[in-house]
């Protein structure tokens, strides 16, 4: 995925937008005018860097999953021992769920559900783009430990199982009802992958 430089409006703008989007935030209708009236600015400084409001969603959406890889990548972990890493990587996860800034928090809108089929399949290719750039750092994290001895290389079905152990966990950490520590849940979650992959 292609990191994005925007100037500072227009991410303000696409930040106002992924408020509206989030639907606990603001409970106004996401409309131009209304994305316009909260930054106090005029809807012509809108048009000025997007066309339409298809493409202003789409913009916010691109903007959002590149958010998402800047707080959960940290590239630098792959320097450090798999357990430093991998736990890291678990609590940035949780952490990141905790704040409910998961994908399908803002897909659910009525005005993503609005959008043509072609921007939809846009979005969702840029999803999935999200999705197997987190799988592939979590893989590395994996190799680490393989690299290491700590743990051995396992086939696809396995792998598959353990990515899901991981991302299941940003759920499980969200719940309202179970009220699990983030430390336990780390902490379960590392052993659990160390069984995986004996």
């Amino acid at each position: 995925m292609k990191v994005m430089c925007m100037n500072p409006k227009k991410t303000m703008i696409l930040k106002t937008v992924l408020k509206f989007l989030s639907q606990n935030e603001i409970d106004k209708p996401l409309t131009i005018s209304n994305i316009a009236q909260e930054l106090d600015i005029g809807k012509s400084t809108i048009y000025e860097y997007f066309n339409s409001k298809e493409e202003m969603l789409l913009s916010a959406m691109n903007l959002l999953n590149q958010m998402i890889l800047d707080s959960l990548i940290k590239p630098e972990d792959l320097t450090l021992s798999f357990e430093k890493a991998l736990k890291k990587h678990l609590d940035r996860l949780y952490e990141h769920a905790k704040k409910h800034e998961m994908l399908q928090e803002y897909v659910n809108h009525p005005d993503i559900g609005k959008l043509p089929r072609e921007a939809k399949k846009h979005m969702m290719e840029t999803m999935h783009e999200t999705v197997h750039a987190l799988t592939k750092f979590l893989r590395d994290i994996l190799d680490i430990g393989v690299s290491e001895g700590i743990i051995k290389a396992v086939g696809p079905m396995r792998r598959a199982v353990v990515e899901s152990l991981i991302f299941g966990g940003m759920f499980l950490s969200t719940d309202p009802f179970r009220h699990i520590e983030a430390d336990a849940l780390i902490a379960e979650t590392y052993q659990a992958v160390l069984t995986l992959h004996r």
